[in-house]
């Protein structure tokens, strides 16, 4: 058996200690004697509602899988190991009951026997005579019966459907993502992209800052394709998102500002020089984030910004121009690290 927790969690020891006091006295080694058993149980923090365990179950050929979910971790730890002992013997809540019989019994007063005493027959006497009624029974007091013992309260979790708990307000977590990609129209012909961002979520929201770098830009007249200029560029500036998230996956809506430059230097001309341009956009994203484990996850995003500030750049000797056009696009694929791991 495998119990894989964060720190708020019980501990494998203690986990593997609740499945032995359930199941029956033969003892845990007793039962997996001479059986290919493996239990295996992840725990992690689930999104505003506490916390969410996977159970894989393998006994010989059958094979099962079960999500459970709670808001106390140690509640939850109760309800996976009564799924394990369960399949490991399905009397294990025997021990369990009887326990509750044996504490219960030495406190009652009247109740002497676990099982209900049997209904006591009342007998009519025989007529005396024809013409006498018969005199009616003298009244017995009802003894007490004795009530079966409720299961516990963590077996009781795992028969009946447990009831939705109350969400509770997540916690900030930091944010970090690292990425490469392409963007589209914003020189003369696609360039490379690097960004990074830093920044902090609760929730659905998620605020940060990024900056991104463009690379490998450049325009040429379209007279004479060795006439031009070389492009780089790098902006700064906030992104404001909305993150719904479905178990492992999050799709990101975000609204971006950046502010920054463009260094332009001339290409086949007389006498080179380098110009810098400022350079301002906003813009819409949206992405795509799959985390194999809950702090780290694999993102893809696009994005289609609108430029406010659009340098522009010339050259002479051969008279030739370049401007930023209005709209333009990119593509990014990079890591995602959430610390601490999401709730």
């Amino acid at each position: 058996m495998s119990w894989e927790a964060p720190l708020e969690c019980p501990e494998p020891g203690e986990f593997e200690a609740r499945v032995r006091e359930l199941v029956r006295s033969e003892g845990l080694e007793v039962l997996l004697q001479g059986r290919e058993f493996e239990a295996a149980a992840v725990v992690a923090a689930n999104a505003g509602t506490g916390w969410r365990a996977w159970l894989r179950l393998r006994d010989g050929a059958f094979e099962a899988t079960h999500e459970l979910e709670g808001g106390d971790c140690s509640v939850l730890a109760s309800r996976v190991a009564a799924v394990v002992a369960t399949t490991l013997d399905p009397f294990a809540f025997a021990v369990e009951l009887e326990r509750t019989v044996e504490v219960e019994a030495s406190v009652a007063v009247a109740a002497i026997e676990v099982f209900p005493l049997p209904e006591p027959r009342v007998q009519r006497p025989r007529p005396r005579a024809p013409e006498l009624e018969p005199e009616p029974p003298p009244e017995r007091a009802p003894e007490p019966r004795a009530q079966r013992p409720s299961a516990p309260a963590e077996v009781r979790a795992v028969r009946e459907r447990p009831e939705r708990e109350r969400p509770e307000r997540g916690r900030w977590q930091a944010v970090v993502v690292l990425g490469a990609g392409a963007a589209l129209n914003r020189f003369d012909g696609p360039n490379a992209a690097l960004v990074g961002e830093l920044g902090a979520q609760r929730g659905l929201l998620r605020l940060s800052l990024e900056a991104s770098g463009q690379l490998g830009g450049r325009f040429r007249l379209a007279r004479d394709p060795n006439v031009g200029g070389d492009l780089r560029g790098w902006s700064v500036g906030p992104r404001g998102c909305l993150v719904p998230a479905w178990k492992s996956l999050s799709v990101p809506v975000c609204a971006a500002l950046g502010a920054g430059q463009v260094r332009a230097e001339g290409v086949g001309v007389q006498s080179s020089q380098v110009e810098r341009g400022a350079w301002v956009w906003l813009g819409p994203e949206v992405g795509l984030s799959w985390a194999p484990i809950p702090s780290l996850a694999v993102l893809a995003r696009v994005g289609l910004p609108l430029n406010l500030r659009r340098p522009s750049f010339s050259v002479e000797s051969p008279d030739g121009s370049y401007a930023m056009p209005l709209v333009s696009g990119q593509a990014i694929l990079g890591l995602e690290l959430r610390l601490p791991a999401p709730d």
